[in-house]
């Protein structure tokens, strides 16, 4: 099987690192990828029609293949644009693959809901906070009706219609409440790279001296981009409220594909005239650096803002790592909580308790193995051979009879090219 990739690709992305784990695995069960990248900090200031140029050429090269896998976010196809620009995008790209007879699965990294997508109304009289919010409620609706005129056809349930993956059921609720068929959206789980066993059983306190850690030293980690979404600002106001052993590790820097995001800039206000000892922060950081920071860490945090998150590849990152978690109650946690009781979930956005939830833990240390265990245990059954095992299925689903309708073409073109040339 011959399978073309769509993505962003190489590049300081998650979504990147997604796919590119996707192309490693398929690869291993001997499935021949090729990926057409999506440079987006170079399509950024694209024009539409630049944008479309370069779809046509990825969509000339996709009819070579058996199927053509999509990572969707908005911002991919949004070029200089915002969200009506992106819907009208991907809905050409999927026009083209319908056109050239391409079995299409698409990769939803995040909800079609667009009344959380839409920046809210700004603050001000009560006249203008009204007017402010109709305006948002009519933006909200041209949205929708766009998605359902540019995209949900493409998903009508019926034979040769295209496939959605999703992270979570509650991301597949959404997307089908957007008008896609139910048959059209499955689930495939977040793919987790699980550790080797030598990794878990390395030696906390000679990590933590390589880091110049205090022996006393409790060391709470987030992995990942710096992005507000992801609550790093609230573990630093967290960190304020706690005894001066506990130490805070952020492992990685701010995404420079977002350059209005002033997150980092705002844990470094926060923390202005504090022991700089107890704050550390990487900016990107190679695996050995990520593995050295887990090995010494004690407690795991994940306090994401509400939002439309579908799942986050840093989560997975802490799952492995054979430290307990805690993490906001936000629906993608709550699901991974309720199927299996491996993370200690807290208040979004409540402060006090997130420091109080570091310190019961800390006390507790039955309680962080059980919390440990359990996650490796959901790594274990999440790991990235099991999720590709069901990819493949639903790959094979989608190709079925394909094959044979593309030999025939090729014959009949064949036997036209005879009786042209016989002519």
């Amino acid at each position: 099987m011959k399978v073309f990739h769509l993505s962003t690709w190489r590049q300081r992305c998650g979504i990147a690192d997604f796919a590119e784990s996707i192309v490693t695995h398929l690869a291993r069960q001997g499935i021949q990828n090729e990926v057409f990248p999506l440079n987006t900090p170079a399509l950024k200031h694209a024009t539409t029609a630049e944008l479309r140029r370069d779809y046509d050429r990825a969509l000339r090269m996709a009819v070579d293949f058996d199927l053509v896998h999509v990572q969707h976010e908005f911002g991919f196809f949004a070029g200089a644009g915002g969200l009506f620009e992106a819907i009208e995008n991907f809905g050409y790209v999927l026009s083209g693959l319908r056109n050239a007879g391409r079995p299409t699965v698409v990769t939803f990294h995040g909800e079609p809901a667009f009344a959380g997508l839409v920046p809210a109304a700004p603050a001000g009289t009560a006249l203008q906070m009204l007017v402010g919010k109709l305006r948002t409620r009519r933006v909200v609706r041209k949205l929708e009706r766009l998605w359902q005129r540019q995209v949900v056809p493409f998903f009508d349930g019926r034979p040769g219609s295209f496939r959605v993956l999703v992270h979570t059921p509650r991301t597949r609720l959404a997307v089908i409440r957007s008008g896609l068929a139910a048959n059209c959206v499955s689930v495939m789980p977040m793919g987790h790279s699980l550790r080797d066993p030598a990794f878990l059983v390395a030696d906390r306190a000679a990590a933590k001296t390589e880091l110049g850690l205090p022996p006393d030293s409790i060391l709470l980690t987030i992995f990942g981009f710096v992005t507000a979404y992801k609550g790093h600002l609230l573990a630093v106001q967290a960190l304020k409220k706690l005894p001066p052993q506990y130490h805070l590790a952020i492992v990685g820097g701010p995404n420079l594909a977002n350059s209005s995001d002033t997150t980092l800039n705002s844990i470094l206000e926060a923390w202005d005239g504090e022991n700089p000892r107890r704050l550390m922060i990487t900016g990107f950081a190679p695996r050995e650096t990520v593995d050295l920071y887990h090995a010494a860490t004690d407690i795991c945090l994940a306090p994401f803002l509400p939002g439309n998150i579908a799942g986050s590849a840093s989560a997975t990152w802490a799952f492995t790592s054979g430290k307990p978690t805690i993490a906001s109650n936000i629906p993608a946690f709550a699901e991974i909580q309720q199927a299996v009781d491996c993370l200690l979930l807290c208040t979004p956005n409540a402060v006090h308790e997130l420091a109080w939830h570091i310190q019961q833990l800390a006390a507790n240390p039955a309680l962080q193995a059980k919390l440990a265990k359990n996650a490796l245990q959901f790594a274990a059954a999440h790991s990235w051979d099991r999720v590709i095992e069901g990819l493949i299925r639903t790959y094979q689903e989608m190709t079925v009879g394909t094959n044979t309708r593309d030999s025939r073409s090729n014959e009949l073109s064949q036997i036209q090219a005879q009786l042209q040339s016989a002519a």
